[in-house]
């Protein structure tokens, strides 16, 4: 793919020079026009390419993976994940093994928004135990207005980056952070 940028002859004598060896002239009715051809890898990942709100540096993206690969026969575990407002980086806040889904919403701040990720323990109706990886969203209505713009617009990158399909939305505090409530969006 080629994008051109393009100018008139007022242009500085010297830029011009310097971009000739690319350049092309176009005739139009106010006098010649250089355009300058830009050529773009179409190989690059889109998502590499894209600017982002909030950094995920490499000390969360390693925990992530850690936690994501540790292997549980019993109980939940969770990793918590905010955003530092004031560098605009992600950073991992604490880390739970065996906790309840309860004991889990009481320790959630009641007005920030946090990213918790939960290796749970699903019974299934068959009685067979599995152990989904799940994404909380954990943005209480009492948030600061601020903290969830940059919560909402961060999500979709740390979701891609714990590559967790399950995404489980909770505005309502920690009362309705309940082990029914996931056990009936999980078995849904």
């Amino acid at each position: 793919m080629t994008l051109g940028a393009c100018g008139n002859e007022s242009e500085s004598k010297t830029r011009v020079v310097e971009k000739r060896r690319r350049e092309r002239l176009i005739p139009s009715h106010s006098g010649p026009i250089w355009c300058t051809q830009l050529d773009l890898n179409l190989d690059d990942d889109p998502l590499q390419m894209a600017s982002h709100t909030v950094d995920i540096p490499k000390e969360v993206k390693d925990a992530v993976r850690k936690f994501r690969f540790a292997r549980r026969s019993e109980g939940n575990a969770a990793l918590v994940i905010k955003i530092n407002k004031a560098k605009l980086i992600m950073e991992e806040v604490e880390q739970f093994d065996g906790v309840t889904i309860e004991e889990l919403a009481e320790e959630l701040p009641e007005n920030s928004p946090r990213y918790v990720l939960v290796t749970y323990e699903l019974t299934h109706p068959d009685g067979r135990k599995s152990f989904p990886l799940i994404l909380i969203d954990w943005a209480p209505t009492s948030s600061e207005i601020g903290m969830m713009t940059l919560h909402a617009s961060a999500l979709l990158d740390f979701q891609n980056t714990a590559d967790v399909s399950k995404v489980i939305e909770m505005r309502e505090g920690p009362e309705g952070l309940t082990t029914e409530v996931i056990n009936a969006k999980l078995l849904a």
